[in-house]
């Protein structure tokens, strides 16, 4: 018989899942709405913001350190009003509220912790804090006690702290306007390296994150110039994330950052966001180096996504969770005799040493303190393992895959971790551009068909005609109208997905929803905010740096720059470089913390490149062209079909530019233009892919 909680708060109905995970706390959570606000003014008493996500291996510690505690539940029940926020269902929200933790402890992190008046002016911040004291922290019922009681008797060095916080927030946004330059992208080049990590790959010691867009920049700026360390960088660094144990071996996909430089230990929670970005950061580098491992990888990592993340409607789940049965990490990981018993029949050595288990633990192991457990990451790559082992690289791999498959199936049988079953647009945008990619480079039309799937979720369930793009969507309801990175990233994968498809309402839709941006979301002075103005938000903010995900700024900057080539719309090219002299301060003296905004500034800076394929596009030929051009690493390059038919007249009216560049004799026809100059059209596969490959300044 099924046990009635013993308590419930204003949870209950939410559909966040991290919201409703903390449903049957003794604290009695509201949700971010005005009910909080009302009685917290009723009362007369301050706000407890919890901030959190439901993968968040530290929000579960204190939850259940905690938030489950009675004396803890006690304490904020009587003195505090206390409200959960799941930052992936409010990134608003959390990114405001993340700012003035850094404006008054200089770091932050989840779980974020808040403290506030009725107002929603914050005057406290913390990140995780013990229930016990350890660390030189102080336990929560201590800090819970001394902040409650500096409001009842220190209001006025509270107002002090309230009265400037929202402008020491402000003022994180240093505006200074000028003129961009090219040589920026080199100064971010200069940037990263000296922020690189030389010995096995990515930026800073320890933590590490993967950071792919800082990655395909390296990949591009080698493009472009030739820097055969820029390149050295990138390689270095996917073949070490390939190869570590923030890389799942046996399940594909990757953990969320590796807790040592040398990407062996992560914090196991799963992303989508970081599944997305990370499979364009080996498919660019399968491209850039033909290293057929980093086409594997980006494979079996849409793999995962498609097996594990793929949600009832066919789009994508945000997260699965970092812990299982209570503890971090325990479905990833291995004893030495759990190995042997599995692979006994098919020589476990030879896989136990490639992948470091030993039988009192490898170096990723230390789990919660289960030290005879291995994380599974390989000592070397192919090439090298099958040499030691006297094998040839396609027996090493088959034997390994051979392992890899049987460890699966015995995998399957555990607790697996939780999933957050909630479809966020901005999330699915970035997979979406991600399969369209990966299925053009890779020639997988079901990558494509799945990314087409994903738009049509979209497009059904979190858009309207009134409202436009939703943010949110989980069993059956939207939630929260979409902000600024919803329609970024969503305009992204649809413009790689024209370019896959070549199917007009991909192009249609995203310039209607870059139109609807720029209307929405367009600060006059410049730049776009994070979301519409809202009475819930206390001030409304811009975020320009690029983090774990590249800023939205940056990525509309890169949309509207890709747009303004395909459609040679000056006024698209326009607002992109409005951005950029409004965030000119930061192009010029952080470059590096931009590498996304500098891949849309280099299309803004440089003549527009671009290649024309004109003929039918059922036509076997103009297939084999199409094909032919994918296969060339043409980062900066949007590529466009004249299918050499009517169409609609919406159709006509926005292709009406491509209407010279018809076929010739009827055969398939390709036109490779830089800067609205276009070299002589051929209809021969060999020339034109000698055309694309050829150096140009």
């Amino acid at each position: 018989m099924e046990l009635k909680p013993k308590f419930s708060n204003h949870l209950l109905s939410e559909k966040s899942p991290y919201l409703i995970m903390h449903a049957h706390n003794p604290v009695d959570w509201y949700p971010w709405g005005e009910s909080a606000f009302e009685e917290a003014k009723r009362t007369g008493k301050p706000i407890f913001l919890s901030i959190g996500y439901s993968a968040c291996h530290w929000c579960h510690v204190m939850e259940k350190e905690s938030f489950e505690d009675k004396d803890v539940a006690r304490v904020l029940n009587n003195k505090f009003v206390s409200i959960k926020v799941d930052r992936e269902e409010r990134p608003d929200i959390d990114e405001l509220y993340m700012k003035a933790c850094q404006a008054m402890t200089g770091g932050g992190g989840w779980p974020l912790t808040i403290i506030m008046t009725p107002e929603k002016i914050p005057f406290f911040a913390a990140t995780y804090i013990p229930r016990e004291g350890r660390f030189g922290m102080s336990d929560i019922i201590t800090v819970l006690t001394a902040v409650s009681d500096a409001w009842r008797d220190e209001q006025k060095e509270i107002q002090g702290i309230t009265s400037t916080i929202l402008r020491d927030i402000a003022a994180m946004e240093i505006v200074r306007p000028g003129e961009p330059n090219i040589k920026y992208l080199d100064g971010a080049y200069q940037g990263l390296r000296k922020t690189y990590e030389e010995k096995f790959g990515g930026f800073e010691k320890s933590p590490k994150f993967p950071i792919p867009h800082k990655v395909i920049f390296l990949f591009r700026y080698w493009k472009d110039t030739g820097d055969s360390e820029a390149l050295k960088m990138a390689d270095w660094t996917l073949t070490n994330m390939m190869l570590g144990g923030i890389h799942d071996h046996i399940g594909g996909g990757f953990h969320r950052y590796s807790t040592d430089e040398r990407w062996i230990l992560p914090h196991f929670e799963k992303m989508l966001y970081d599944q997305a970005l990370i499979s364009l950061a080996y498919v660019e580098g399968y491209q850039a180096t033909g290293k057929d491992e980093y086409r594997k990888v980006a494979m079996d990592t849409i793999e995962y996504v498609l097996k594990d993340l793929s949600s009832e409607q066919g789009a994508f789940c945000a997260s699965e969770d970092a812990d299982s049965e209570g503890v971090e990490g325990k479905f990833y990981t291995w004893t030495h005799d759990e190995i042997v018993e599995t692979l006994g029949d098919m020589g476990p050595e030879i896989f136990m040493q490639c992948f470091d288990v030993r039988p009192e633990g490898s170096i990723g192991s230390g789990v919660e303190g289960d030290t005879d457990r291995s994380l599974l990451h390989l000592i070397a790559d192919n090439a090298t393992l099958a040499a030691k082992f006297e094998m040839s690289p396609k027996q090493l791999i088959d034997y390994l895959e051979s392992c890899s498959e049987r460890l699966r199936s015995v995998r399957e049988l555990r607790v697996r971790p939780a999933r957050d079953d909630k479809v966020l647009t901005d999330w699915n945008g970035l997979m979406i551009a991600a399969l369209a990619k990966a299925g053009r480079a890779f020639g997988e039309e079901r990558y494509i068909q799945a990314a087409k799937r994903a738009v049509d979720v979209i497009e059904g369930l979190l858009a309207s005609p009134e409202e436009g793009l939703y943010h949110m969507y989980r069993e059956g309801e939207v939630r929260v109208n979409g902000m600024l990175s919803d329609h970024a990233y969503y305009i992204w994968g649809l413009l790689e997905l024209y370019q896959a498809t070549f199917e007009y309402r991909y192009l249609n839709r995203a310039l209607e929803y870059t139109q609807r941006t720029i209307d929405l979301f367009l600060d006059d002075k410049g730049g776009f905010y994070n979301s519409v103005a809202r009475e819930d938000l206390v001030l409304l903010s811009k975020e320009i740096s690029d983090g774990a995900m590249p800023s939205a700024n940056s990525v509309m900057a890169y949309d509207l720059a890709v747009l303004s080539i395909m459609l040679d719309d000056a006024s698209l090219r326009d607002a992109a470089l409005a951005s950029a002299r409004y965030y000119d301060f930061y192009l010029s003296r952080v470059p590096d913390a931009l590498s996304f905004f500098m891949m849309g500034l280099r299309m803004l800076l440089r003549p527009g490149e671009e290649l024309v394929i004109a003929g039918d596009p059922l036509d076997e030929k103009t297939k084999a062209m199409i094909g032919s051009a994918n296969s060339v690493y043409l980062p900066y390059t949007v590529m466009m079909l004249n299918p050499m038919r009517k169409g609609t007249s919406a159709e006509r009216n926005l292709l009406d530019r491509l209407k010279d560049k018809t076929s010739i004799d009827g055969k398939a026809t390709a036109y490779h233009c830089l800067g609205g100059s276009c070299q002589r059209p051929t209809s021969d596969i060999d020339e034109m892919g000698d055309m694309l490959r050829a150096k140009r300044d």
